[in-house]
This record gives structure tokens, C-alpha cells and sequence, in this order.
């Protein structure tokens, strides 16, 4: 018999979000089953018009019910249960089948554990990435369990599972924003320790709390909860290593604690955690704030070594994808302190080339090359940055005005203005060329027109530094500080 895939998702007024979600797994389940708690726009219409089974479930303030609820209705071999903001990737569905076929057979194995990764909105970039289970067996003995940070348990024990090392399943989640994230994790922080209070404690309750006040910075909290999550462990548990990176970095945070207390933290992480990447990472971060360069420079390096070694790690062990570039500059930082440009000027690069807009890299690459000749920057700074790409010029010409590199930046403003109509850095490409009643004159009309206070300054400016200032009275007026 062919075996069947089932894909469930829990929706509240997501017609924004229903659509990404759904086309994700269509072409590789069965059946898709869409529980309503609510909605009061079009994901119902919307859902049922993609061919998904619509239920109505009236919401308890209760996850794991909610969920449980959904996986009663379904009726295939193996079930993809998502959240309406997640997706799994465009360039990963195709591996989705050919996994769940393969490990169809070993009855042992319950789940599959993928990676998440959490984005800046809608295909934006990636913030955070987590383990965790979105696929699994469909066992009447297999549900959901916690109002808030729900998982999935088989008669109450955690499920088996099997790790997706070489990363062909990736589910995307656009729901944590700047925007968003605080009050979001505020409030499930609240539902935590209600629960708490009542006396329930799950497997990763700990460990979500200390997780969840460690974003905030509320170090105190998080301290306290990565103290229990570590005294009670959970066997095979992909996220066992976090409390560790919490301890380390909220005690630095705090700087009250001894350095003998942060060492043993993390001597007892490297022997729990040897081949852990974010491990070492933080453990260097923690030297360089106490000034042991050599030291800490090494561990950087080995951090980046680990997350490259494939034959070492699986996915789960290397770092995440917004600490990697952080890794990378603290590298280039180090090396630029140690008077070694070369191999800072290797790590900058390197940094640019997977964070192009990042404006410690970029300001630590300009200040290594700004004496080479004009034609050279351009020439090298068109390796990285496509002269194409509007956002790419404009980055380039914002960061080139701020630290005044003079022709390079005109180079740049150019195509800014010919191409794109820009021009908001007039002003400042004045001022950088001595210019001074000209940028004096752009500044001015900028703040007469929309009152911008960084105008003024720069007006102020311009007639400070200029070696006859007289002309600004005379030309200004008594008005210059009034908007009209």
C-alpha cells in the first residue's frame, strides 16, 4: 500500500500567510486539514479554494488542544503539521517525500527533526535557526502536550526521532519580526510561568524560559532558568548546549560575576559540547571581553572550522546563521589589533560576502585599503557590491560619505543620481570636497523644506568649517533657524 501524507495547520485570520503555507505542501500530501479558531477575514475561503478540509474549533487558550483537535481528522501514514506564517523552503519540498519513504520502515523512528529557520518577515533574512519537529508518525498515541511551546510526546515520553543532519528538510518562519518578537515572547514568557506556578513542568520548559528572558535581557531570570534547564536534562535533546551559550553570555552581560565562575562554565561546556560551534563561539566572546586576544582569536577560528567541517558536525552543531558573520568579524577585528591586515582584510571579505550590508565589516575593510589609489577601491569594491543593484549603490554611497573617502564616494554618487535620481548625499559629497557655501546652500533648503534637525547640523556645520563664515549671515538671514 502507498503510504499517505497528511499536512494540518492551525489558522486565525492568516490570509496573508495561508497561501505560502498550503502551496508548500501540496504537491506532496494526500490530504491537507485546516482548523478556523476564529478567523474573521477570507482563510477560510481562501483555504478551502486550495482543496484543504476545513474544521471549526473554538480557541481555550490551549495549543497543544488546538492541535490535538487537528490531528483526530487526519488519515495519512505520516503527518506535516505547520504553523500558518511557516513554509517549508521553495528548494527543499522535492527531499520531504523521498525522506519520509526511506524512513518509513524503521517502526522505531517517530519524527524527523528539521531545521527552522526564523526570518525577518516574508523571504527575508534569516534571524535565528532551531531545531525542532514538524514531521511525524500519525499514532493515536502520538499528541501534543503544553498550552504555550507545545510538543509532541508518545504516551507521554518524548517521541523518537531521527536528526536531518545534512539539512534537506528546512522549514521557513516569517512570524518573529523586530516588530513583533518582544511582545510575542513577553506574553508566552507570562503563560511559562503560569504554568509553572501551577506546578507544570515539561521536558523544555526550562529551557524555554531561560531562552525567552535571555532575548528579552532579563539576564537575572535567565541565569536562574539555565541553572534548572541543566539540572534537568532531556536525553536527546538537540538544544541540550543552549543554557550553556545563555550562562556565559548573561553573566557577561551582568559583569558581576568572577572570571574563575565564567571559566568553569565554560571548560564544563567544551567537555559537554567539544564539537559545538555556537559552544566555542561564545566561549571566544567571553575572552575577548576580558582582553585574552590570543586566546579568544583561536577559539573564534575554531568556531568558524567546526561549522565548515562537514565530516564533523551535522547541521545542528555549526553556528547559526546570523552568528556566522559574527564570528567571521570578530576575526577580522583581532587580526586588524594584532597588526596583521592581510588576514584582516581576508575576514572582512569573507563577512561582507554572506552580509554585504554589515557596517562593522565594511568600515574595518575601508579603513585597511583608503590609501590605495581611488581606481583600486572602485575596482575591489565592485567585486562585492553590484553597481546594478540600487541598494547596493546607495549603501556604498551612505557609508562612503560617513567615513569621507573622497573620490571613491563621488565615483559612486554618480551612478546614485544618474541612475537611480538620488540625491540626498549632495550635501555631504560637498562638504567632503570643501565645498562649503554650496553644501551650506543644500542643507539649508533641506531644513526650510521638512525641518530635519540632522540638516541644521550640517548647515552649522559647513559655515563653521568654511574659512569665511561671514557669508552665512548675509546669505541666510536672521530666518535660517526658523522653518518657513
Amino acid at each position: 500500500m502507498m503510504l499517505t501524507v497528511s499536512a494540518c495547520v492551525i489558522a486565525k485570520n492568516e490570509e496573508e500567510n495561508i497561501v505560502r503555507c498550503l502551496q508548500s505542501v501540496k504537491e506532496i500530501v494526500e490530504e491537507m486539514i485546516v482548523v478556523d479558531t476564529g478567523s474573521t477575514d477570507d482563510t477560510v475561503e481562501i483555504a478551502r479554494e486550495m482543496g484543504a478540509k476545513i474544521f471549526h474549533y473554538t480557541w481555550q487558550n490551549d495549543f497543544a488542544a488546538a492541535r490535538n483537535f487537528a490531528l483526530d481528522k487526519v488519515k495519512g501514514d505520516w503527518i506535516i503539521f505547520l504553523d500558518a506564517d511557516e513554509y517549508i523552503l521553495p528548494s527543499k519540498i522535492k527531499n520531504v517525500r523521498p525522506f519520509v519513504e526511506n524512513i518509513h520502515a524503521s517502526l522505531n523512528v517517530q519524527s524527523i527533526t528539521c531545521r527552522m529557520d526564523n526570518l525577518e518577515g516574508v523571504d527575508g533574512q534569516v534571524r535565528t535557526s532551531n531545531p525542532t519537529v514538524r514531521i511525524f508518525r500519525n499514532l493515536q498515541s502520538i499528541r501534543y502536550e503544553g498550552r504555550i511551546h507545545e510538543s509532541i510526546f508518545n504516551s507521554g515520553k518524548p517521541v523518537q526521532t531521527i536528526m536531518d543532519d545534512k539539512r534537506l528538510i528546512v522549514i521557513c518562519h516569517t512570524g518573529y519580526t523586530k516588530k513583533t518578537i518582544t511582545a510575542k515572547i513577553q506574553r508566552y514568557a507570562a503563560q511559562m510561568e503560569e504554568e509553572l506556578a501551577n506546578g507544570v513542568v515539561r521536558d523544555l520548559t526550562y529551557y524555554y524560559l531561560s531562552d525567552a528572558y535571555w532575548i528579552l535581557g532579563q539576564y537575572e531570570q535567565a541565569i536562574e532558568f539555565a541553572w534548572h534547564a541543566l539540572e534537568h536534562k532531556v536525553a536527546n535533546n538537540p538544544l541540550a548546549y543552549k543554557p550553556y551559550v545563555i550562562l556565559i553570555h548573561s553573566m557577561v552581560q551582568l559583569r558581576k560575576y568572577s572570571e574563575e565562575t565564567i571559566r568553569a562554565i565554560c571548560e564544563q561546556a567544551a567537555e559537554n559540547f567539544p564539537h559545538h560551534a555556537e559552544v566555542t563561539m561564545y566561549q571566544a566572546l567571553y575572552y575577548r571581553s576580558i582582553g585574552h586576544y590570543q586566546l579568544s582569536l583561536g577559539l573564534f577560528l575554531k568556531s568558524v572550522e567546526k561549522s565548515g567541517n562537514d565530516s564533523l558536525n551535522s547541521d545542528f552543531y555549526k553556528l547559526p546563521s546570523m552568528e556566522y558573520p559574527r564570528a567571521l568579524i570578530n576575526i577580522a577585528q583581532m587580526y586588524t589589533m594584532m597588526n596583521r591586515p592581510a588576514q584582516a582584510l581576508e575576514y572582512y571579505v569573507k563577512t561582507l560576502q554572506l552580509d554585504k550590508r554589515n557596517k562593522a565589516a565594511f568600515d574595518g575593510l575601508i579603513s585597511l585599503i583608503r590609501k590605495q589609489a581611488p581606481v583600486d577601491i572602485i575596482y575591489f569594491l565592485n567585486t562585492l557590491y553590484d553597481i546594478k543593484n540600487e541598494e547596493d549603490i546607495g549603501f556604498l554611497v551612505s557609508r562612503l560619505s560617513r567615513l569621507k573617502v573622497r573620490t571613491v564616494v563621488d565615483y559612486y554618487h554618480k551612478i546614485w543620481y544618474e541612475k537611480y535620481g538620488h540625491n540626498e548625499f549632495v550635501g555631504m559629497i560637498l562638504l567632503l570636497n570643501e565645498k562649503f557655501e554650496k553644501a551650506f546652500e543644500i542643507f539649508t533648503v533641506s531644513f526650510q523644506k521638512s525641518g530635519d534637525y540632522g540638516a541644521q547640523l550640517f548647515a552649522v556645520l559647513a559655515a563653521l568649517i568654511s574659512s569665511n563664515p561671514g557669508w552665512v549671515t548675509a546669505k541666510a538671514g536672521l530666518n535660517f533657524f526658523k522653518k518657513n
